[in-house]
């Protein structure tokens, strides 16, 4: 019921674009929104790429443009375009994030991964998603010590008491 909703809601987006014989951007942000909710990433990448053509994307946007690029079938796009918004003097948290959830799986990008992630915490040192990910990545690379001492040394510039329990 809900998928005809939305498939209703992007025919109507579409008419009344035609229609007007123009596309607003935010036509084009909500097009896009559920094109990806309908599974359509190819098409939701490409309508958020005539956006950013139009304006420009604030972050949250490069975000999705990345997500729907790497779900559609163009993981290298979608890295690249995470890795250029990873470039900047000092990243989102939520870029890192995300190239580590989308390429956790890829060994190649193991080491960007960790060094995004290390650079977003020494310039956010309390963002505990953030250090959460990072430990996860030392456990899964068999490195329970280094998981242990980062959160160790998290407890430590908390002023938590105590030793971690890992």
């Amino acid at each position: 019921q809900q998928r005809g909703q939305l498939e209703r809601a992007l025919a109507a987006i579409k008419k009344s674009n035609a229609k007007d014989n123009r596309t607003d951007p935010l036509s084009l942000r909500l097009e896009a929104q559920i094109q990806a909710e309908l599974g359509k990433y190819k098409a939701a990448a490409g309508t958020l790429m005539t956006l950013h053509r139009r304006e420009g994307l604030p972050d949250a946007e490069v975000l999705l443009l990345a997500r729907n690029f790497h779900k559609g079938g163009n993981p290298g796009i979608g890295r690249k375009v995470l890795l250029d918004l990873l470039s900047g003097p000092s990243p989102d948290p939520r870029a890192a994030l995300e190239f580590a959830r989308l390429e956790g799986h890829n060994p190649a990008q193991r080491q960007a991964i960790r060094q995004h992630l290390s650079r977003v915490l020494a310039n956010d040192p309390e963002n505990m998603e953030v250090l959460e990910q990072l430990t996860e990545l030392d456990l899964v690379d068999g490195n329970v010590q280094r998981a242990r001492q980062r959160l160790d040394d998290a407890v430590v510039k908390s002023g938590w008491m105590g030793r971690t329990f890992l």
